[in-house]
C-alpha cells in the first residue's frame, strides 16, 4: 500500500470536510416544492417564499460558479510544502514562495 504524504492527506481531509459542509448547507435549504396549507397559516408566521424561475436559475448558476472555483483552487499546488533536496532534479519546475507575506 502506498501511504500518501502529509500534504496529500491534508488536502484529502479538506476535500472531505468541504464536501460535508456543502452537503449540510444544501440539506438545510427549504423544500421549495412544498406547499403551505392555508389552514396552518398563523399571523406573523415566518414562511419561505419560493423564488421565481429566473431567480432559481441565477442561484443555480451562482452555486455552480462557486463549486467551479472551489475545484480549481483545490487542484492548485500546496505552496506551504517544502521540497526535499533528495527529490530535486535538474531543470525541474518549482514554485518559489516568499517565506513571509
Amino acid at each position: 500500500d502506498v501511504v500518501p504524504s502529509k500534504g496529500k492527506r491534508n488536502y484529502a481531509a479538506i476535500d472531505a470536510i468541504a464536501s460535508l459542509e456543502i452537503y449540510f448547507k444544501v440539506s438545510m435549504l427549504p423544500n421549495l416544492s412544498a406547499r403551505l396549507d392555508r389552514s396552518k397559516v398563523k399571523e406573523n408566521m415566518d414562511v419561505d417564499v419560493v423564488p421565481s424561475k429566473g431567480k432559481r436559475n441565477y442561484a443555480a448558476i451562482d452555486a455552480i460558479a462557486s463549486l467551479e472555483i472551489y475545484f480549481k483552487v483545490s487542484m492548485l499546488p500546496n505552496l506551504s510544502a517544502r521540497l526535499d533536496r533528495s527529490k530535486v532534479k535538474e531543470n525541474m519546475d518549482v514554485d518559489v514562495v516568499p517565506s513571509k507575506g
